[in-house]
């Protein structure tokens, strides 16, 4: 009799123990922790005026606190504005493109030679003019006169070495330069008048990716210690269900 049931007992004790093991590491695996959403900062803002110029942004750093930094997101934004006026002085009709171009340059703060994000806006505008017509105003038929130009364009650039990851570990700022230069121009013929007026401003967002510091909620901790004493407590019925080599002659 007592042979007989030895195999159910280990039948139904040894699926409910595979359960509470697989259990138990789904648990330990969800408390392990997992990357959290990036984490995402915006710096001060430089608002526009005259290039060239130079200044400087403050970037948030990484709390050490929240995990482990695993990549470092920069994204510069450049706004460009301004104006743009021509005045062909020539005998016959000429095609004139203006462009206005400011290039904005985050530095690395520990080694002002190497660039961390470069952005760079543009505004093109173009116009037939016909031959002068004998007013340098910017107008008429010879010119053309284009104002209250506004664009606005971003970059970014994605960083995973050490050196970098703990410049933007901390709880302070990331004091890192920041210039703006023009690049405005004129393409058209000879005896054109321009006029190119512009202004940058800019700032930027850093977002960090990282793996959180595991702390497991009440409610879960709770679950993975019933996991374990449910898996303990199979255990001991098994080795109580067992018999002495003696009986299972």
């Amino acid at each position: 009799m007592l042979t007989q049931s030895l195999p159910l007992i280990h039948q139904r004790i040894d699926p409910m123990k595979r359960q509470a093991r697989a259990f138990t590491t789904m648990l330990c695996v969800a408390m392990a922790g997992v990357q959290a959403a990036p984490l995402s900062y915006t710096s001060n803002l430089l608002p526009d005026q005259s290039t060239n110029w130079s200044n400087y942004l403050d970037l948030p750093q990484f709390d050490p606190k929240l995990g482990n930094l695993q990549s470092v997101t920069v994204e510069l934004f450049a706004h460009l504005a301004g104006s743009a006026k021509a005045e062909s002085h020539n005998n016959t009709a000429a095609s004139i493109t203006l462009s206005l171009q400011a290039q904005l340059k985050l530095a690395n703060p520990n080694n002002p030679d190497s660039l961390l994000v470069t952005t760079t806006s543009l505004l093109q505008r173009n116009f037939i003019a016909d031959r002068y017509d004998g007013l340098q105003d910017y107008a008429g038929s010879s010119g053309a006169s284009f104002t209250n130009l506004v664009t606005l364009a971003s970059h970014s650039a994605t960083f995973l070495d050490s050196s970098t990851l703990a410049m933007f570990t901390g709880q302070g700022l990331v004091h890192a330069p920041l210039s703006a230069t023009a690049g405005s121009s004129y393409i058209g013929p000879g005896n054109v008048r321009s006029s190119l007026l512009t202004q940058a401003g800019g700032y930027a967002i850093v977002s960090y990716e990282y793996l959180p510091t595991a702390v497991p909620e009440p409610g879960t901790l709770a679950l993975a210690l019933a996991g374990l004493a449910l898996l303990g407590l199979l255990t001991g019925r098994q080795k109580k269900g067992s018999l002495p080599a003696r009986f299972a002659e």
